[in-house]
């Protein structure tokens, strides 16, 4: 069975960067990279998302081509109707998801999901956002508290990787989270296979 590898952390906790590290790390076809569409149009995008206009974006979740979606920090945010071909044809697909739509996508995507929650220290994740220059200070402190209860309350039902001051070092856990679960899919779809 493919899965959805729904990568979740607050703002500064180097999803991007981990997505782009991936890219090069598992090159074959067994691993899909969705887009996450983002409304209005933001001045800056990120590397793995897709802007589109408010009107835009409504157009296409009207016509099914957005399937998922949520809101945060005043902006629209969805996965594009891709996610779910790749998941017929059987290719794992990660994407970036929300830590306060974990629950709607668990009953969108249901076994498939494989939820992983990034976390870090706050010193770490201020000194991220900081860098990002994104957002103001007051709002920094009140993403920071809500990062520690997002890790308290979903630790329960996510894999947890912590976000190290060495890159590298996340990098290689969730390679090897996602590696591991690739290979079962791997091992799963042989055993059918030989006793077709």
């Amino acid at each position: 069975m493919a899965n959805v590898f729904y990568l979740m952390g607050a703002s500064g906790s180097q999803k991007d960067t981990l997505i782009n590290a991936l890219k090069t790390l598992i090159t074959n076809d067994s691993l899909m990279i969705a887009p996450r569409y983002r409304a209005p149009l933001p001045a800056h995008i990120d590397r793995n998302d897709i802007g589109l206009s408010s009107e835009e974006f409504q157009r296409r979740s009207a016509m099914q081509r957005i399937i998922f979606r949520w809101e945060a920090n005043g902006n629209s945010y969805g996965l594009g109707s891709e996610t779910e071909a790749w998941l017929a044809l059987g290719q794992s697909v990660l994407v970036k998801g929300s830590r306060e739509s974990l629950k709607t996508a668990k009953a969108h995507f249901g076994k498939t999901l494989v939820p992983i929650l990034i976390h870090a220290d706050n010193n770490l994740l201020r000194s991220q956002m900081l860098q990002s220059g994104t957002a103001s200070s007051s709002e920094i402190e009140a993403r920071l508290i809500r990062a520690q209860a997002y890790v308290t309350s979903l630790a329960p039902h996510c894999h947890l990787i912590k976000l190290e001051r060495d890159i590298n070092k996340t990098i290689q856990a969730l390679e090897t989270l996602i590696r591991m679960h690739l290979n079962t899919e791997k091992n799963h779809h042989e055993v059918c296979v030989d006793h077709a």
